[in-house]
């Protein structure tokens, strides 16, 4: 069993300004592993808002006909 050893410590075990560095430059590609997954959602909200409007549209058409 070999010991992986780091030059550099990760994220989580630096401090001070060098944390913040690292975790700001860290976030945007944390960000973009999330895409698909907000992107999925978002699809999602739409369709429900889309599939609410028809329901109130054809609500609208029918109390106008009668």
């Amino acid at each position: 069993m070999t010991d992986r050893h780091d030059p550099q410590p990760g994220v989580w075990e630096k401090q001070g300004w060098e944390f913040v560095r690292a975790f700001l430059f860290e976030t945007p590609f944390a960000l973009m592993r999330m895409t698909p997954y907000l992107l999925a959602g978002v699809c999602v909200v739409f369709a429900i808002l889309i599939a609410y409007q028809a329901v109130l549209y054809r609500r609208t058409l029918r109390r106008a006909q009668h």
